[in-house]
């Protein structure tokens, strides 16, 4: 794992004995060679997508439920809640196939990769029993991406049918743990800390 994501076992982690706020997120991890491939797509959009902010391959993660801004007193609970979901859930056979962005073409604010695979429907199904388990005001429906690129400022226009200039070959691979991470806002962007792994069941 990247130095950006270190891992820090909640029973060693100081952030548990002293009340601290966290911006903390559920998601899954890419394997290493799902990232650079994706990357080396990512250099291929930027010469015709201009005007935005490209995600490094350390950040990409697929986010199962934002859970913002969290007192680190009630990571325990978290974690225990996170667990218990895993070990009920199986291992997710996924791919990544697809371009797309939000909220679409002509005023975009995010690009993504669009997430598929066999087990779909079982990733619906763990970010649904997730976010019943930690509700919130977000009541947009779960939509599996990983977020590659930012506009600044103002939405973009993009150029039409960009997607398919250069299209993403399927990329699969198995997700076999969720992780609670934390979320740490720096000059450069955002820093990603993994604090807790919790595996999926085996199938």
């Amino acid at each position: 794992m990247d130095s950006l994501l270190q891992e820090a076992a909640l029973t060693d982690n100081p952030l548990i004995e002293h009340s601290t706020i966290l911006r903390l997120f559920l998601a899954i991890d890419l394997p290493e060679a799902q990232k650079q491939v994706l990357h080396a797509g990512c250099q291929t959009l930027r010469a015709y997508l201009p005007g935005l902010r490209w995600v490094t391959p350390e950040h990409y993660h697929l986010t199962l439920r934002f859970l913002g801004d969290t007192s680190s007193t009630g990571l325990r609970s978290i974690e225990a809640l996170m667990e218990e979901v895993a070990h009920r859930s199986p291992a997710l056979p996924l791919q990544l196939d697809q371009w797309g962005s939000f909220p679409d073409r002509r005023r975009t604010r995010v690009i993504w990769a669009g997430v598929s695979g066999e087990g779909l429907a079982d990733l619906v199904s763990l970010a649904n029993e997730l976010m019943r388990l930690f509700p919130s005001h977000e009541r947009k429906p779960f939509a599996p991406h990983i977020t590659l690129a930012r506009a600044p400022i103002n939405p973009l226009a993009l150029p039409r049918d960009w997607e398919l200039r250069h299209p993403l070959s399927a990329m699969p691979w198995l997700a076999g743990e969720i992780h609670l991470m934390a979320s740490t806002l720096t000059p450069t962007g955002s820093r990603y800390q993994i604090l807790k792994s919790a595996a999926l069941a085996k199938t």
